[in-house]
Parts: structure tokens; sequence; C-alpha cells
């Protein structure tokens, strides 16, 4: 909890960390495309803009379908790329923590993980898009 703390506290990932909630989630693949789409909207990212994308675990067949999806939603693509072992990128370490985090926060009556979660909304730390 030390780790995502100090990340959530800390003022340079203000209005950097996005998070959506699906209930039911029907198509993951979907579901993670609409997510980033909506980040990189949320950013004021314009459509000359090539965005490069990094997942988590996704399959060179995948990234197809990632790349198509988001040019389709309007947004500049540079590269899509599957990370296939988290311990070899920081930000996809950090992503994981964020999601573990958040899964967490939303699915337990924990108080300090309900604090902390609110905190870094109120700050913006954590954006819901």
């Amino acid at each position: 909890m030390g780790y995502i703390r100090s990340v959530l506290e800390d003022k340079t990932f203000k209005g950097r960390i996005f998070f959506a909630q699906y209930k039911p989630t029907v198509d993951y693949d979907q579901a993670t495309i609409r997510t980033i789409e909506r980040a990189i909207k949320a950013t004021g990212h314009s459509k000359d803009e090539k965005a490069r994308i990094y997942v988590d675990g996704l399959s060179i067949r995948k990234v197809t379908e990632y790349s198509n999806g988001l040019k389709a939603a309007g947004i500049g693509i540079r590269k899509v790329r599957g990370i296939q072992k988290e311990t070899s990128d920081p930000l996809i370490r950090l992503a994981d923590a964020a999601a573990g985090f958040l899964l967490d926060a939303m699915k337990r009556d924990n108080q300090e993980m309900n604090k902390l979660l609110r905190e870094a909304m109120e700050r913006k730390t954590l954006v819901e898009v």
C-alpha cells in the first residue's frame, strides 16, 4: 500500500491516472479500448497528435484490434504495443498497482483505502472517465 499511497499523494500524477468502471463487463477488450479513448480525450489530445499505447498482456493479434478501434474513435496512433511482463515496464507496474488498488478500494469495506480513493479523486490524481 505504501507504493500506491506515494503515487496518489504525488502532485506529479495529478490528472494523469485515469480509470473507468463497467458493470457488467461483457467485452473486456472493447471496454479497455473505450477507456483508453476517454483517457486520451480527457487530456486534450488533438487528432493530429500521435499516441503511444502500451497494454499489459496484449497479444500481437490484438494490437490491430486496439489500433483500429482507437483510430475509429478519432485517436491518432503512433504505436500500440503489448507488454508481456509487468516487471519490464515501470508504467505497466504503475497501471497494475492503480488497477489493483481501485478494485480493492471499490469492493472492500476498508476505511483507509476508501479515504485514500476519495482524497485521490478530490485532488484529481485519479480521474474517472
